[in-house]
């Protein structure tokens, strides 16, 4: 089918391409032909910690290998301050949790790129323990 010839500028058939000079063909720009792939995307806590302290602000930070905005989720809802942070390797927030127990945290990429689908991190579970002072 015609998804497998279009799939490189290799695969290409020569009528299509054999009138352009290498200078033309130099200034192609943003050649992609085959189907969108997913981005790769992690979500850390400071130090790869998995317990944090209700009340107590921890920074969390998303690994991306394409440039986009990074929404951050605490069992499925937008952490709010965490939202479409921008994100070129990584991007960060810092997120003060309001109850105790295990939990997960997700990391959502919208990549700049067309080429890409918006991508979930994998889940990182996330215990939240009592404060062990008063305020």
């Amino acid at each position: 089918g015609v998804n497998t010839l279009f799939t490189s500028w290799g695969s290409l058939p020569l009528d299509i391409k054999s009138d352009l000079t290498s200078t033309q063909l130099g200034q192609i720009l943003n050649w992609s032909i085959g189907p969108n792939t997913y981005a790769d995307v992690s979500v850390s806590l400071t130090a790869s910690a998995t317990t944090a302290v209700k009340g107590t602000n921890i920074t969390i930070t998303a690994q991306v290998n394409q440039a986009g905005l990074v929404t951050f989720f605490w069992n499925g809802k937008r952490i709010a301050g965490c939202i479409k942070k921008s994100a070129t390797t990584s991007a960060s927030c810092q997120w003060k949790p309001n109850v105790t127990g295990n939990w997960f945290l997700t990391a959502l990429l919208d990549p700049n790129s067309s080429t890409y689908f918006d991508t979930y991190s994998p889940q990182l579970p996330v215990f939240i323990s009592k404060r062990t002072n008063l305020r």
